[in-house]
């Protein structure tokens, strides 16, 4: 045994040839099983485009390494061949930084030491004994010569532990940018004995570390296509030459709802794309995107050409293991703006930013529906809910109506001055169907949503006095009772809650328990106060807005006929932003487009479609189906009792 280690040891310490990590890999790397292109000895044939950016690391001159690229572009691979040429040509303390605790063990026992052991490096690597010491979040490889340290870079002990001569910073966008900095500074001891560092990542948001490092590079590169057929260059660029079929050209009826249609449209469409030359406009099939790639080459972006930092950006397009289809399939499948910031991310190698417009008056006026009166509801009308936006001295209030195929309707808005118009118009104010004579009885709200987020403790007894309002017997409750037919008031008190963005889509929010007024009395029979996301019912609603405004075969959301125009412009007085979240992630939420907007109809609309999914509405529609084809079967019995749906709740 201690001879091999002593032959081990001899090895180790032999003198090598510098050479540079691409003619390393060629000579000694070797691709594992979990490689896509097979168990083999390396080469460029599969990914041409991974030989400059190693040729750089190579260089004594260059201290950083940023690669910005896509998935499938081999960023791993070139992180893997970059540790070992310098485990085995130089030798020393090495550094890999991840941006969480969880990724440590994994990456190093499924991705580093599966590297090492298929390199000369295997043969020096030292048995690992029992952690001596190391935190949870830290993992050590040994080496005849040094050792790897797997890191998370999370913890300030880490940043600022010993020094290294080589380090990797892998998915540095999810870092923050005082992490990498102080990461960087591990390197400066080494400064004049070959350092080097290397920063991988796709983009998540235009203030990532990533891009910044990109952009302060030197020397800056992207890859360069040629074109099978006019020998010229360009950089791709998937959104502005993928062709493909239009959804008309496909029978998608069978599909039952809009995300099936979407996902068949995009298996069908993708098939057939193409990308088109922007110079000859012939469309390249893959082997014709393979062949622009080996013709292909880094082109230089920046004014120099030497510099101790070289940038490299590219999309997963310039990969041989990403078809164009499945790039097309990929991006039409993309039907909100979280599923097109992780395609440009992921795929593109691109920033994306959610389309800010204006929604002209015009569009609005497609809100209409010019069959439907104030205070007259859907004769198909499952649901029926208001919210009330509170104000200092007056409140705003929506009435929005659900109907069979769940589009919504809003049936009536306005401003109350006062108290007791609001509980007048809560108390006693019904709707009639669309095709209701006079002599049927009005339908009345179910539950009514009072925002709380302003005179909280005002806001929680007027809820609980209207839910309560009967109680106490006068003539006058008595009648208004009976008009009800005997329906009571449901009022609850609501508000946003704290964290309302794209991170919490799941969750429709919580219910807490309010145990006492403001005197300091408990609310006999309880009171609940619901905290609600209001991103996932704003998002909800904007697409049922869109869905209107094109004539799109899915849920709608539409105004009564002589609504004014203060409430079109307030449904749309929000947008969609991108954001970065305090811990790195990309985020989505929605913010005012003006500095004082009118959202008050805005937000009360928010209230009606949480109130919507929390009385699950959705189940009602699909017994309302079921009722309309029995009472259809047996029209024929004359006996049969007509009873109005809502009855049954």
């Amino acid at each position: 045994m201690s001879f091999k280690i002593t032959q081990r040891m001899i090895a180790a310490c032999e003198y090598k040839d510098f050479i540079p990590p691409d003619e390393w890999a060629l000579k000694y790397y070797h691709f594992d099983k979990t490689s896509a292109v097979g168990v083999g000895k390396f080469n460029f044939k599969h990914a041409p485009h991974q030989k400059l950016p190693l040729h750089y690391i190579g260089k004594n001159e260059v201290r950083e390494i940023t690669l910005w690229v896509a998935s499938q572009t081999g960023k791993t691979t070139i992180a893997m061949i970059a540790l070992n040429w310098y485990m085995d040509n130089r030798g020393g303390n090495a550094m890999f930084f991840l941006p969480s605790d969880e990724l440590v063990n994994s990456t190093a026992t499924n991705r580093i030491l599966p590297a090492i052991a298929k390199t000369p490096n295997a043969q020096s690597l030292i048995a690992e004994k029992k952690e001596r010491g190391l935190r949870e979040n830290t993992k050590d490889i040994r080496y005849l010569g040094g050792s790897v340290r797997v890191l998370s870079s999370t913890k300030s002990a880490n940043r600022k532990s010993t020094p290294a001569a080589f380090i990797i910073m892998d998915e540095i966008s999810e870092m923050k940018h005082e992490h990498v900095m102080e990461i960087s500074e591990r390197a400066k001891t080494y400064e004049q004995y070959g350092a080097k560092i290397i920063k991988t990542s796709t983009a998540m948001h235009d203030d990532d570390p990533i891009v910044f490092a990109y952009e302060a590079s030197e020397v800056k590169f992207e890859y360069s296509l040629k074109c099978p057929y006019c020998s010229k260059s360009h950089i791709d660029n998937f959104l502005e030459n993928i062709r493909y079929p239009n959804i008309d050209e496909f029978d998608l009826e069978n599909e039952k709802t809009p995300r099936l249609k979407l996902a068949a449209y995009a298996q069908l469409a993708s098939k057939s794309a193409k990308y088109e030359c922007p110079h000859c406009k012939k469309l390249w099939d893959d082997k014709d995107k393979d062949n622009a790639i080996d013709a292909g080459a880094w082109v230089r972006t920046s004014s120099v050409d030497t510099g101790r930092s070289v940038g490299f950006k590219a999309s997963s397009f310039i990969s041989k293991f990403v078809s164009i289809a499945e790039l097309t399939r990929q991006f039409l499948l993309c039907d909100n703006d979280e599923q097109k910031a992780a395609f440009y991310r992921g795929w593109l190698n691109q920033i994306y930013t959610p389309e800010i417009k204006t929604t002209p008056l015009s569009e609005l006026e497609k809100l209409r529906n010019k069959e439907l009166n104030q205070n007259k509801i859907p004769d198909d009308t499952v649901g029926l809910f208001g919210a009330i936006d509170v104000q200092k001295d007056h409140y705003y209030y929506l009435v929005m109506a659900v109907d069979s195929k769940l589009n919504r309707h809003i049936v009536d808005c306005g401003r109350f001055n006062s108290d007791v118009e609001l509980i007048n118009f809560v108390a006693s104010v019904g709707f009639f169907r669309k095709s209701d004579n006079s002599e049927k009885e009005p339908v009345f709200i179910e539950c009514f949503a009072i925002d709380s987020g302003f005179k909280t403790d005002e806001i929680y007894q007027l809820c609980y006095n209207l839910n309560h309002f009967f109680d106490d017997y006068s003539p006058q409750k008595e009648r208004i009772l009976a008009n009800r037919q005997g329906e009571l008031i449901t009022a609850i008190p609501i508000k946003g809650a704290s964290t309302n963005n794209s991170n919490t889509t799941g969750d429709l929010g919580r219910i807490v328990s309010i145990d006492k007024d403001i005197n300091g009395k408990a609310f006999e029979g309880g009171l609940s106060l619901h905290v609600i996301n209001t991103y996932l019912c704003k998002d909800t609603l904007m697409t049922h807005l869109d869905n209107q405004i094109n004539d799109k075969d899915a849920e709608r959301l539409q105004v009564y006929h002589k609504a004014p125009e203060s409430l079109l412009k307030s449904l749309v007085s929000e947008h969609k932003v991108q954001v970065k979240s305090t811990s790195g992630k990309v985020i989505f939420a929605y913010e005012p487009i003006s500095a004082h907007p009118f959202n008050h109809y805005l937000d009360c609309a928010t209230y009606c479609y949480y109130l919507i999914a929390r009385f699950n509405v959705r189940f009602r529609a699909s017994a309302y189906a079921i009722s309309m084809s029995n009472n259809s079967v047996s029209n024929k019995d004359k006996t049969s009792k007509t009873r109005d749906y809502l009855d049954e709740f």
